[in-house]
């Protein structure tokens, strides 16, 4: 539920991100020291952790990935494919920690904008706008850790499973998460190895869902403002509009009703492009990824499907997950697109023609309509709407290829 102690005239009280609607993206971001807010020698000693211990395993994984590239193709294309979802991971890490000035600023109007909403119906909206996300961002961090645990561990503890189910003549070889060369026994010293490894694994987990998460929390947050548009717009005529003597004070109402209720959607238009310019290098980073990653996995998956089924179910899992990350990426900007559509419908029932409204106010109607033409919508970078159409198109263009190396394969 909605707590009232958010409503605060102090522009910086940063209390609405200590309640249950925004705590959990808040202590999320505060982990990997990307909450703005930190004092600055915890944050750099968390990105400092994060960025060190990513990097000393993908060195480790570079090198096996030359050594085999003439020799074992298919470990090659294992590094390889940890590589890219590294690298894509970091990538993403670093551009929001760049951006970290402008996510102060977000996070302020944020506080702002819920200490201006005193209304109770309106508050309500907002946090159950926001409230929207919450299922989507629990899914995700479920799906994320278990497709990377499940990706990391079916090499490792797989053949010690099989060695117990299925019996060979001779014991099935574990292996670490992702194929590394640390120059040392790996049999004798897995487990070290196999816990180095997992701490690049669970921090991809970690940065992917807290970015991602916070990002639609944000987004559903512009979503709410949205919707208490909305709501003023329905409620701008509720007057009884008639040529008695109380007409102008009535207009005069009405005015100010609309005067709040377009102020507020230009503040709610001005805030969606303020989380655009924030997020635009990191989404044009992370399409061209997800685009290439796709590919990639979905070739490899193929490729291994004839003679090694347990590698090609990991790869078509890490398929899989690419796509619902194309997907969670996608849907915030749907849902602003389709709420910001709504609004023009609103205008046209609310009676605004009738013969009682002053030709002033007429006009403003009409010309909110006409800026409502334009539904506010999210872009990487200006070169691709994210919307439900767009990845539906990058999805179908994927099973394309599949389709295609299947039948050379």
């Amino acid at each position: 539920m909605f707590d009232s102690k958010i409503n605060t005239q102090d522009d910086f009280n940063l209390d609405i991100f200590e309640t249950t609607d925004y705590k959990l993206y808040k202590d999320g971001m505060k982990l990997i020291g990307l909450w703005p807010f930190e004092s600055s020698t915890k944050k750099n000693i968390k990105r400092a952790f994060v960025l060190i211990s990513m990097i000393s395993v993908l060195i480790f994984i570079q090198i096996r990935f030359v050594e085999e590239l003439n020799q074992n193709i298919d470990i090659a294309l294992q590094s390889a494919g940890t590589e890219i979802l590294s690298i894509g991971c970091i990538a993403k890490f670093v551009t929001t920690l760049r951006a970290e000035d402008s996510f102060r600023v977000l996070f302020i109007q944020i506080a702002k904008q819920w200490a201006s909403i005193t209304d109770e119906t309106e508050c309500k909206i907002l946090a159950d706008n926001v409230k929207l996300c919450h299922p989507l961002c629990t899914f995700y961090r479920v799906m994320a850790a278990f497709v990377l645990s499940s990706y990391a561990c079916l090499p490792s503890f797989g053949p010690v499973i099989m060695n117990i189910l299925l019996p060979l003549n001779e014991t099935r070889q574990k292996r670490i998460p992702a194929p590394a060369e640390y120059f040392v026994d790996e049999e004798k010293y897995f487990y070290i190895l196999f816990s180095h490894g997992m701490i690049l694994y669970m921090l991809v987990s970690l940065l992917y869902v807290t970015i991602d998460s916070m990002y639609s929390c944000i987004v559903h947050h512009t979503v709410g403002l949205v919707g208490i548009v909305t709501y003023r717009l329905q409620n701008i005529i509720d007057l009884n509009i008639t040529s008695s003597p109380k007409n102008h004070t009535n207009n005069l109402e009405i005015r100010r009703r609309l005067r709040r209720a377009i102020t507020l959607h230009k503040e709610s238009i001005e805030f969606a492009e303020n989380i655009e310019a924030t997020y635009s290098l990191c989404f044009i980073i992370v399409i061209f990824v997800n685009l290439f990653s796709m590919v990639f996995t979905a070739a490899c998956g193929i490729r291994t499907l004839h003679y090694n089924k347990v590698e090609s179910f990991r790869w078509l899992m890490l398929y899989g997950s690419i796509i619902f990350h194309l997907f969670f990426n996608s849907n915030p900007g749907q849902n602003l697109f389709d709420k910001t559509s709504e609004i023009i419908n609103t205008l046209y029932f609310t009676a605004w023609y009738d013969s009682g409204i002053s030709t002033s106010n007429k006009r403003i109607i009409q010309i909110t309509m006409i800026r409502c033409l334009r539904p506010c919508q999210l872009t990487a970078g200006g070169l691709l709407v994210l919307n439900m159409f767009n990845f539906g198109v990058i999805v179908k263009t994927s099973f394309s290829y599949i389709t295609m190396l299947l039948s050379v394969g």
